[in-house]
């Protein structure tokens, strides 16, 4: 492993991607997360596990385009955070967006589990019937794993769709011709006529089975019965992924608002108030905080955490192990004017930690103690670092 690392550190690992979360943040979205919580008018919300979100009624009169749910397959957290920017701007564009983590998708009837309106809210005059008949619309952000392989919070469905659309796993492995839709059998499947989709796949052109993901779901949700509402976009992470998602999105919104009958002005939803007097709100803070309470039982650890609790972009710290690093040598001459080591990390003493060669290993940062506990002192939380557990989502 090549890397960098003082002598005397100790090593969090986990087979995985690099992931970096800064632990203070959680306590300086709290104050704003209460808000959210308490005000009930959340424009959007993402879900956790199985939230509730995506269950509301929708407000028209906020949302006249109804509903997206936008599903998430990723291993190093990007394409969520690209699903989180979605979801923040939707409600600008008339649409109400709930944000799923593909893990929780199991089966694929479960497409069908948020409707674009619905009366749950008990407004069932203003739900017209043309309204309940409408196909639930589904963005899906799709990165591919290695070698053309689905991520892990994704491999549960890409093998159901497998199955369903009888494709062998030779065939299909890698999602090859999953963009061209040629010769593809449209299946009478539950989705039928009920499911608008679009995809965005996220992949890098350096791998030979170049987002083969984002062709996956492209090709098979169009098997199964669903209708392309926008074009299969595909970010080259080899180049630039962030432009490539932007220039991909630059017309998904008014396409979406000229296929739902959104009106709109210069690109955004139509607002009653008028803008030159209007109030100046501070943006809706993306996050919230999730306590975990605990039985009287103080200093409770990570491991008393079930991890269907904790949120994707978390999970590593749930399951990585404290390794120390018993070796850092240079590579380099001095004259180089650079830095290449060699870092030896020993992990004899975990014995549930199985790492081949060529395997991934992720190294987690962790904020020094001393400052978490000065900023939960500033804050009024110093309490809760050994009382509560909590989670962002």
């Amino acid at each position: 492993m090549v890397g960098s690392a003082s002598s005397s550190s100790t090593m969090v690992i986990a087979a995985g991607c690099m992931t970096a979360i800064l632990f203070s943040a959680l306590f300086l979205l709290k104050r704003e997360s209460s808000k959210r919580q308490k005000g009930g008018g959340v424009a959007s919300s993402s879900s956790g596990k199985g939230g509730s979100s995506g269950k509301k009624g929708i407000d028209k009169s906020k949302y006249p385009g109804g509903r997206i749910t936008i599903y998430y397959a990723t291993q190093t957290g990007t394409a969520e955070s690209f699903a989180q920017q979605l979801e923040r701007e939707g409600p600008d564009y008339g649409f109400f967006v709930h944000v799923v983590d593909m893990e929780d998708v199991t089966e694929v009837e479960q497409f069908l589990d948020h409707p674009a309106f619905d009366d749950s809210s008990g407004d069932e005059e203003n739900t017209s019937s043309s309204e309940s008949s409408q196909p639930c619309r589904a963005i899906v952000m799709a990165a591919t794993y290695g070698e053309g392989e689905p991520t892990d919070n994704s491999a549960s469905i890409v093998q159901v769709i497998k199955e369903v659309c009888g494709s062998s796993s030779s065939s299909t492995s890698n999602g090859e011709g999953g963009g061209d839709n040629e010769h593809n059998e449209t299946l009478d499947t539950p989705l039928t006529n009920k499911l608008d989709f679009t995809v965005f796949g996220l992949g890098n052109r350096q791998y030979e089975h170049y987002n083969s993901m984002g062709k996956f779901f492209d090709k098979h949700l169009e098997q199964l019965g669903g209708s392309r509402m926008y074009e299969l976009g595909l970010g080259d992470d080899d180049a630039d992924l962030e432009a490539d998602f932007e220039s991909w999105k630059d017309r998904l919104w008014t396409t979406l608002q000229a296929k739902y009958h959104v009106a709109t002005a210069n690109g955004k939803q139509k607002s009653s108030s008028n803008s030159s007097t209007a109030e100046l709100k501070m943006p809706s803070c993306e996050y919230e905080i999730e306590y975990f309470e605990k039985e009287d039982k103080a200093g409770a650890g990570k491991n008393d955490i079930p991890l269907d609790h904790v949120h994707g972009s978390s999970k590593h710290y749930f399951t990585s192990f404290d390794c120390p690093v018993s070796m850092i040598r240079e590579l380099r001459a001095p004259e180089d004017g650079g830095s290449t080591v060699h870092v030896e990390i020993d992990i004899s003493k975990c014995k549930d930690l199985h790492y081949e060669t060529a395997d991934n290993l992720g190294v987690l940062p962790i904020n020094d103690a001393a400052v978490v506990e000065s900023v939960a002192k500033s804050l009024g939380y110093y309490d809760d670092l050994d009382r509560r557990l909590f989670s962002l989502k």
